[in-house]
């Protein structure tokens, strides 16, 4: 869960490039971004060059591209911005689960589920609920993980200091209480905050930082961690190795 511009989709695909380099089989479906658009970031990242350089067309005699391209070859990650909704998501855990072997779905994300549009002329949370609570049963029901973004509630976007709780996720509580494991996601940087304002990090310069705190999960202890948001790349990795925190490294 994380505010808009929070880094949910760069996670996205930093969560594609991990599974292609693994070759690892890999469902990922965005209402948001075109197939095109979701596998070039993985690629710029690979490869080293920004997304505008590959859209342009300027790197295609590079060696490094030309073997980022090799690694995409005969690899079981399949891309999708098909409309999404409940069916769609027993659709595709059954045929990719049991003819492809894939383990892992992304849905991203969870407002643009038909359901949760219906939402929109009702003033309700019962679509977000509905599919919080129907990833879960499939994901116990045929063993795989169903990773879902999310966003929170306007009161948090409207509030650039705030971190997230879990009561902030769209859906309040009864959604809460479907997820297994629950992440948030905290990017002071999108509301132009040179510093983290809130939460352990507090004071800290946040150029270019992500902070991933657990909301809620079983055997996922309370803490956080920063990655680094890479922006030519649409990314995100592993900070620098030592970093100044509250006066510590």
């Amino acid at each position: 869960v994380g505010d808009a511009k929070s880094g949910k989709s760069a996670i996205a695909s930093r969560a594609i490039q991990y599974h292609l380099e693994q070759d690892i089989p890999l469902y990922v479906a965005s209402g948001e971004m075109t197939e095109i658009d979701q596998i070039i970031r993985p690629i710029a990242s690979i490869a080293g060059h920004t997304t505008a350089s590959i859209e342009s067309g300027s790197v295609m005699n590079d060696d490094k591209f030309l073997k980022s391209l090799d690694i995409l070859r005969k690899k079981k990650v399949f891309i999708t911005n098909d409309r999404m909704n409940l069916r769609m998501v027993e659709d595709a855990i059954l045929r990719y689960r049991y003819l492809h072997g894939v383990t892992t779905f992304i849905f991203d994300q969870l407002n643009l589920f038909e359901e949760v549009q219906m939402d929109r002329s009702t003033g309700s949370s019962i679509g977000v609920q509905q599919v919080a609570a129907f990833t879960r049963y499939m994901s116990i029901k045929h063993k795989v993980c169903i990773i879902v973004f999310h966003q929170f509630n306007n009161n948090v976007s409207q509030s650039p200091t705030k971190r997230g709780t879990p009561n902030d996720a769209k859906g309040g509580g009864s959604t809460k209480s479907q997820w297994s494991k629950l992440v948030l996601l905290y990017r002071p940087e999108q509301h132009g905050l040179a510093n983290f304002e809130d939460g352990p990090f507090k004071g800290m310069r946040s150029h270019g930082l992500i902070e991933l705190y657990v909301g809620a999960g079983n055997r996922l202890p309370p803490g956080s961690a920063l990655l680094k948001f890479i922006g030519e790349q649409q990314a995100v990795d592993i900070p620098d190795e030592y970093m100044s925190v509250g006066g510590k490294q």
